[in-house]
């Protein structure tokens, strides 16, 4: 499999990107929909994300940093929120159920529904915790 990437920077929002370029005072990104001038910014500023390679129920594909949800469906009223992330130590995808303190292999959440990601929706997380 090849891997896929986006980024997020405040300045340029969420992007596809397809080439990843680290230099000594930037990171040049350049961009899926042909971009022929590459967007160069400092390493601070932007958060690269790997594609998990798993798709989601609706079939959309599940990357580092995306918030899941379990849309209310376990004999609750309310849903929950999840982070997708990467364990170096186990080699694997898991899923931070932070509100119901329980982690879980990606694998096994594939039916949840992709809600938003920790860039752009961070409130998501901040409601389970308050």
């Amino acid at each position: 499999m090849i891997p896929k990437f986006r980024a997020y920077s405040e300045q340029y929002g969420m992007r596809k990107v397809v080439g990843l370029y680290w230099f000594d005072d930037h990171v040049q990104i350049t961009l899926e929909n042909g971009s022929v001038t590459p967007i160069q910014v400092k390493e601070s500023q932007v958060n690269i994300m790997q594609s998990t390679g798993i798709k989601n129920y609706f079939g959309k594909l599940i990357y580092e940093g995306d918030i899941l949800t379990d849309e209310g469906d376990d004999q609750k009223d309310d849903w929950i929120y999840g982070v997708v992330y990467y364990d170096k130590d186990k080699r694997d995808w898991f899923v931070d159920w932070r509100s119901e303190g329980y982690v879980n292999y990606l694998a096994c959440e594939t039916y949840r529904a992709i809600t938003g990601n920790i860039y752009q929706n961070p409130e998501f997380l901040e409601v389970q915790n308050g």
